[in-house]
């Protein structure tokens, strides 16, 4: 058994060193380790081996099983460098010649990012300024600063994800509507975009995750019906069609 397992270590090795290509050198793979390959098939065959040679004989062919892998290894490396070497010379090579363009994308944006880009674009071209504010907010900015004491009902339907050290992450982008007004004096319009946290359990309608967009307007003239234009310009860039737009009555507590 050993000299057989010598045997066929030795016309595997000499298979292996000798070739000089990738293809080749993957059938020989396949031929000596794969599932059925001629090693595979002595591991198997350790069980009709006798008892007091079966602990040598198998060590036999575990080692040749990783000196013909590392025998393919080495060889598949060479022959990926030999061809380098030849692709590489002045004769089939010019070094100043551009490279090839892509043939493929590389990717694309996230569906929400694609919204979120939408949406801030067309509130630009309204001449509204793009806010982004903290998204770790103390309890005033994120509750008290609008209208929501630590009694208010509106803070049972916003389940909080609350900091050690008494901060939390927001559940909406209102704080920014509180900053923005600290920051700027009227007439003034901004939006603020960003990502919003509650501490919900993932199903399909909700998110511990997800996406706001608020908008607020400080200014002489202003009207519902200004409101409506807007919206309905909004979802027109979102849809990239004309959209019909109803609106219906609503009761938060906040």
């Amino acid at each position: 058994m050993l000299n057989t397992i010598q045997s066929l270590l030795q016309e595997a090795l000499g298979e292996v060193n000798t070739c000089t290509d990738q293809q080749l050198l993957r059938d020989l793979e396949v031929k000596y380790l794969g599932k059925k390959g001629a090693v595979t098939a002595l591991l198997k065959s350790l069980g009709q081996v006798e008892p007091e040679q079966r602990k040598l004989v198998g060590q036999a062919v575990n080692q040749a099983k990783n000196d013909v892998a590392q025998a393919i290894t080495l060889r598949r490396d060479a022959i990926e460098e030999e061809h380098l070497a030849r692709v590489m010379t002045e004769d089939d090579f010019d070094i100043t010649l551009p490279a090839r363009p892509l043939s493929m994308k590389m990717g694309t944006l996230h569906p929400v990012t694609i919204i979120q880009e939408r949406v801030e674009k067309t509130f630009e071209q309204m001449g509204f300024k793009v806010l982004d504010y903290y998204e770790v907010e103390d309890d005033w900015h994120n509750f008290g600063g609008l209208n929501i004491p630590e009694d208010h009902p509106a803070r049972d339907m916003q389940d909080t994800f609350w900091l050690k050290n008494g901060n939390l992450l927001r559940t909406h982008t209102s704080p920014g509507q509180i900053r923005a007004m600290q920051e700027f004096k009227p007439p003034f319009r901004a939006i603020f975009p960003g990502r919003v946290f509650r501490y919900e359990r993932t199903d399909a309608s909700h998110e511990h995750t997800f996406h706001q967009t608020e908008g607020l307007m400080i200014g002489k003239d202003l009207s519902v019906s200004i409101l409506i234009g807007m919206m309905k310009e909004l979802l027109e860039a979102i849809f990239e069609r004309e959209m019909q737009v109803r609106l219906r009555p609503g009761f938060f507590p906040f």
